[in-house]
Formats: structure tokens, C-alpha cells, sequence
């Protein structure tokens, strides 16, 4: 074997045992045991063991599991990031009837035809008319993924899970579970929006209501030419090759998130709301356009700090998105605690760290203020500024000129 052989054999097999997943640590440890190790237990091939913050290449198979499942976004894709998904769904869906999302495994790329699920009326109807967004595994689709079609105007959503059941990864059904959870949770969302459910749809065949509307759609299209269809899916695959999309990206790709994903392949610690997170906000917003949605958010509760609070500041630096801002006012004295629920996980972590207990969570918060990331002020106060450690610290909790930690 020459030279070259070798070297090309020792490059494949390198690739071959290259781990599709990484974990970044910092993220992890920030939120601690308080995610109770949601990871560990949704690994349907036990890749990841309890406490290693590290993932066993020789078993993960890549089905995503973890990184949808993970609250705070410390664990992601190496390659195919969720940006060049949301990216390929803004190139592609846009204004759409259709748009199916689907996996390498699935039993309809080509057609329909002979599938068991099939009704009479489906089966010679050809899956290559709709627009498909297709992934290595469906699981990596989380809620702001599976809603993304939605928000650029397709009209229906449907997620093909036809090859899901019988698919190796699927040991123990906790990938199909996960997808359903995923799915569940998309759904609830509609609902909060006042968004018709039915416009996503998780079957493993192909749904009526979008059979008929997809036929509907190509009976009127007198100019539907089948070599124009693929010339421009050609293209579509060629921009995707090597990252080229159109300015029309930037509608859900915000600078932000951009920002996030350059500080996650630094390895840097990030105080900031995980790419989900993010990709999420910026869904249901285009999704809940100019209605002003009154109802409660059903994601958790409202933060609340009673009086007494003596700004530590332990909440603001252990929060592991930095949705608790301490802003102390040294040349007014005023201190105050700002709240962004658009960042909260619902960890309860400040909640469970507060040294003098203060910290609940009672409220609920409305759609309307999380959709639009407003943030709450949920403490504002007089300083007065400790003879012995020189920090400023709550008024009305001053004894001696100290503050309560220098009285201990």
C-alpha cells in the first residue's frame, strides 16, 4: 500500500470515529445538577455517562437527543449547526403549501406508492412535488426548528416520522419520544400564538388536509415545469455546499445568535440564552406578528424578590444565561434587580442559592412580554456604601455603617 493509501485510510478512519456531538463544559457546569442530567437519561445508546460532562464516541450515533433536550445549549452539533437549518429553511420554504420534514431513514424520498399507511388516493402521488428539509435525524429538530417553516409563510408543516419506528437509533423508542415531545411542545406554542394547530402535523404518512391542498396547489399552476423544479433544487443544493444563502436568511438569523455561535466554537463562557433559545424567540415573534397576545406563558413562572434582598449579586453571577442583571448606582445610590424572562431557563437555581431566601417565583409571565423581550424590574432600592468592605449595599438593612455580610 503506498504512501498516499495509507494516508487516506488513517483520514477515513479518523472520520469514521469522529464524534458528532460536543459538550461545552462551562455551559454544563453552570447549570449544574439542576438540569438532573436530562442528557444521560434521553442518550438512547448510553454515549454519555452520569457526571463525565464528555460523550463516548465509540457509541454516539448522533441522533441529537441530548442536544435538544440539554435547557442550557451546552451541548450541540460539531458540523451542520442550527443556523444552517434555519438558513435552509428560509432559502427554501418560504410562502410554501408544504414543507416536510424528514430523516435519512425515511420510507417516503421517492413516493408514496405500496406504503402500507397509504390511502387509495395517495398512492401514486409523488413525495419529490413537496419541499423537504431533510436531517440525519429528526430528534436534532427542536420546537423553533420544527415552527420555522411556519413563520415564512408555508402553510402546512408536516414531520415524517415513517422511518422513525423501525430506525436503529431508536433504541428503547427514546428517540421517537423525544421527537414527540418536541412536537408537543411546537403545538402548544400554536395554541398560545392563536395559530391553527393543525398547520403542523407529525404522521408517518403523508396528511390528508396536505394532500388535498398540495394537488389543489398543482392543478392551478399551469406553469409548473418539472426541469425548472429541479434546476432550482440543484442550486438550493450547490448554495448549501459551501454556505452561500441569500440576504432573506438575515429575517431569522439575528446578530445575535451569530454572536452566541462564534463564542460556543471559542470554547468562551457565554451569559447568554442558548441557540434554541433564541432561534425560538425569534419564531413566535414572526409567527405572532402585530396580535398582542394577552394569555399567560405556560413555560414557567414569574421571578419575585421580597424586600430584604441585600444585593449580594449572587443570583446576577451565578445565573447561567444572565437573565438576573444587578445594576448598582454608585453616584445616585439606587440599586435595582432587572429581570429577562426571555432568557430564563426555569432552573430555580437563583432561587435555590439565595442566602437569605428571598427569591421565589409566583407569577405568571405573559406571552406578549416574553415574545417581545421585555425586561422586569423586579427590585429597585436606596444604597448606602459600607464603611469596612466599601461595597453599597440595600439601605434600610445597614447597622454601624456595615453592611450585613461585614456584621457577621
Amino acid at each position: 500500500m503506498g504512501l498516499f493509501s495509507r494516508f487516506i485510510n488513517k483520514y477515513m478512519e479518523k472520520k469514521l470515529v469522529d464524534c458528532p456531538i460536543e459538550i461545552d463544559k462551562e455551559r454544563c457546569t453552570a447549570i449544574g445538577q439542576l438540569c438532573q442530567q436530562i442528557c444521560v437519561h434521553s442518550c438512547p445508546n448510553q454515549a454519555i455517562a452520569e457526571g463525565a460532562k464528555s460523550i463516548d464516541e465509540a457509541l454516539c450515533q448522533g441522533c441529537g437527543n441530548c442536544v435538544t433536550s440539554c435547557p442550557n445549549g451546552a451541548i450541540s452539533f460539531v458540523s451542520l449547526h442550527d443556523d444552517t437549518i434555519l438558513r435552509n429553511i428560509i432559502h427554501h420554504c418560504k410562502d410554501k403549501t408544504t414543507v416536510r420534514l424528514s430523516c435519512n431513514n425515511s420510507k417516503h424520498h421517492k413516493t408514496l406508492k405500496n406504503h402500507k399507511n397509504s390511502k387509495s388516493n395517495q398512492d401514486d402521488f409523488d413525495i419529490e412535488r413537496l419541499t423537504s428539509i431533510n436531517v440525519d435525524c429528526l430528534s436534532r429538530i427542536h420546537p423553533g426548528l420544527m415552527l420555522a417553516p411556519l413563520a415564512v409563510d408555508a402553510k402546512y408543516v408536516w414531520v415524517d416520522v415513517s422511518g422513525c419506528k423501525d430506525c436503529p437509533k431508536n433504541r428503547e423508542n427514546k428517540v421517537l419520544e423525544n421527537i414527540n415531545y418536541n412536537f408537543t411542545e411546537a403545538t402548544e406554542w400554536l395554541t398560545q400564538l392563536e395559530v391553527d394547530e393543525a398547520r403542523l402535523m407529525l404522521a408517518s404518512h403523508l396528511p390528508e388536509p396536505i394532500l388535498i391542498a398540495t394537488k389543489k396547489e398543482i392543478e392551478q399552476s399551469s406553469n409548473y415545469n418539472r426541469r425548472d423544479f429541479f434546476k432550482n433544487i440543484g442550486k438550493g443544493v450547490r448554495s448549501n455546499s459551501v454556505g452561500v444563502f441569500g440576504d432573506v436568511a438575515d429575517q431569522l438569523v439575528s446578530d445575535e445568535i451569530k454572536k452566541e455561535r462564534r463564542k460556543i466554537a471559542q470554547n468562551q463562557r457565554t451569559k447568554s440564552a442558548p441557540v434554541q433559545r433564541e432561534i425560538l424567540l425569534e419564531v413566535i415573534k414572526k409567527l405572532a406578528g402585530k396580535k398582542t397576545i394577552s394569555g399567560d406563558l405556560y413555560y414557567f413562572d414569574k421571578l419575585s424578590i421580597a424586600d430584604g434582598c441585600n444585593l449580594c449579586s449572587i443570583c446576577s453571577r451565578l445565573c447561567p444565561t444572565g437573565a438576573i442583571e444587578l445594576v448598582k448606582d454608585k453616584e445616585n445610590q439606587t440599586g435595582k434587580i432587572i429581570y429577562k424572562p426571555y432568557n430564563c431557563l426555569g432552573c430555580h437555581k437563583c432561587e435555590s442559592i439565595c442566602p437569605s431566601k428571598k427569591i421565589k417565583y409566583t407569577d405568571k409571565i405573559k406571552i406578549h412580554s416574553f415574545v417581545n423581550k421585555e425586561q422586569m424590574l423586579v427590585l429597585k432600592t436606596e444604597l448606602v456604601k459600607c464603611v469596612k468592605c466599601k461595597d453599597y449595599f440595600h439601605k434600610q438593612l445597614e447597622k454601624d455603617g456595615k453592611c450585613t455580610i461585614c456584621q457577621r
